[in-house]
């Protein structure tokens, strides 16, 4: 089971790493737009961009494990919308620098390099400190998301170090493809949630399914759905009806606490229901035991 303190650590490194990105990522913006620097200008829509996302991140995982009546279901719905909205802006601002470049090559001071050399440490050292956070899903996706930052980074300021700015729209065109992934897969998860869909080829109904199993309890149904950047699971359990609501409700408990263990679940929602099959199996069970 993910313990709180896990939680509350990666928590704070992203409302950290959040906060860290933002400094730079307005000065990008600073010299990109009021200079034409194009690369400086995608880049730091970019940035700003997980930014934003990482304060956000920071608040989820403050509270998304938070048991109460009063769990802020509203809050992934928000995730999920300013994800979206901002995808879009993100994407369509990268893309007017994009094409912008297109226009022709464009001459940047080589200083501007150490600008872009300095994003793709930032992110480096981001990626870095996520390692010991890999448990959760969130902090696995971002790493990997680090990590291609880092890359473009890193290519983007040796364009402009060896003056070789006929590539600038081949980087720009790069920046543009990996922000226009990100945005599609960020805000796929985003409309699921939204919608209340059921998720499949996680993994996790079947390895819920055979804890379930593994605890002498049939589930008749698994329900798995986007709740934000999380899980909300239903299961329900069938039972025989003669059980007493004392041993239906332990029941409940253990399977909650199953449900909750597992990466990612931030809502488990276990139900109970009589099952007259199992009544009939129990009957013939009992009626062969005598026989013996």
């Amino acid at each position: 089971m993910i313990s709180r303190s896990l939680l509350r650590h990666a928590s704070r490194l992203f409302l950290v790493t959040g906060l860290a990105g933002l400094p730079l990522a307005v000065y990008e913006l600073y010299l990109g737009l009021g200079r034409g620097y194009y690369l400086l200008q995608a880049d730091g829509y970019h940035a700003l961009f997980d930014s934003l996302l990482a304060v956000l991140y920071a608040v989820l995982l403050k509270v998304a494990y938070r048991r109460s009546r009063s769990f802020p279901w509203g809050l992934y719905n928000a995730e999920g919308i300013v994800t979206i909205l901002v995808s879009i802006f993100v994407v369509y601002l990268v893309a007017s620098a994009f094409a912008d470049s297109l226009a022709g090559p464009q001459v940047m001071p080589s200083w501007t390099s150490w600008i872009l050399w300095a994003s793709a440490a930032l992110s480096a050292s981001v990626a870095i400190a996520e390692v010991r956070y890999m448990r959760l899903l969130i902090v696995k996706s971002d790493l990997m998301h680090a990590s291609v930052d880092t890359a473009l980074d890193l290519v983007a300021g040796g364009v402009i170090s060896t003056a070789y700015f006929s590539l600038t729209p081949v980087v720009l065109g790069a920046m543009m493809l990996v922000v226009l992934y990100n945005a599609v897969e960020s805000s796929w998860t985003s409309l699921q949630s939204l919608l209340g869909a059921e998720v499949f080829g996680t993994g996790l109904r079947e390895a819920i399914g055979r804890g379930i199993a593994a605890m002498g309890l049939r589930p008749l149904r698994i329900y798995v759905a986007r709740a934000g950047s999380f899980y909300l699971v239903q299961a329900i359990i069938a039972l025989p009806p003669e059980t007493t609501l004392a041993r239906a409700y332990r029941i409940k408990k253990r399977v909650s606490r199953l449900i909750a263990s597992f990466d990612g679940v931030a809502i488990a929602d276990v139900r109970v229901v009589p099952s007259s099959e199992l009544r009939q199996q129990g009957a013939r069970a009992r009626r062969t035991a005598s026989y013996l």
